[in-house]
């Protein structure tokens, strides 16, 4: 199980600075494909099926290209959200999404299989 704070989609340094390295260990398998899953790739899958459809507040999402956090929210209940602002005290639900272990190796499964690894 990996529990993922929604705090992350307000800094551009959120979700480990966006190498979303608590992935890393779901995404080799050499044994049955000789490849590897980037982890972004597969944090974006968790971020459009899990993360994005359980936030109850009113928000506007943007995924953005960058070597920092790429999934970030730009408001929340009508506030601009300061992305270089650590002091930020944005109020977020739920808190956190637990994603199961399954889930993760199934969405593994999909980017290997649809060569969406990119």
């Amino acid at each position: 199980m990996e529990r993922i704070y929604l705090k992350g989609f307000f800094s551009k340094w959120g979700f480990d600075d966006g190498d979303v390295e608590f992935l890393e260990k779901y995404t080799y398998d050499n044994d049955k494909y000789n490849s590897i899953v980037s982890p972004r790739v597969l944090f974006d899958l968790i971020v459009q099926r899990n993360l994005l459809p359980a936030i109850t507040n009113k928000i506007k999402f943007v995924h953005i290209g960058s070597c920092h956090n790429e999934h970030r929210i730009q408001e929340i209940d009508g506030l601009t959200v300061e992305w270089y602002n650590t002091d930020w005290d944005y109020d977020i639900k739920p808190e956190f999404i637990d994603i199961s272990e399954e889930i993760i190796k199934k969405y593994c499964e999909e980017v290997f299989k649809e060569g969406k690894n990119e």
